[in-house]
């Protein structure tokens, strides 16, 4: 997985991005069945974007502390367990 570095600006961009049918953002902490319905929602539509690692505002109201991101190694190791869930069902 490469890893992209953004600035500031563009982070603050993504994190007062609208949600939307094609723009969605949860907190890190979200759960893998919670990942799946947001997917699954994607790719029975037109697809979109989805961001993990952005606090909702209701949960944070200071933009500039709702992202909370992670190394790429965890986001990998999250992902992979997400999609060998979707092999069981």
């Amino acid at each position: 997985m490469k890893e992209k570095k953004i600035k500031k600006e563009d982070a603050l961009s993504l994190i007062e991005k609208e949600e939307s049918h094609f723009f969605d953002h949860k907190a890190l902490e979200i759960s893998g069945a919670k990942t799946q319905k947001i997917a699954i929602a994607f790719a029975n539509a037109d697809g979109g974007e989805f961001l993990i690692g952005i606090k909702d505002p209701k949960d944070e109201a200071d933009p500039n502390k709702r992202w909370n991101g992670a190394k790429p190694s965890k986001i990998l190791t999250l992902t992979y367990k997400l999609f060998r869930k979707f092999n069981q069902l």
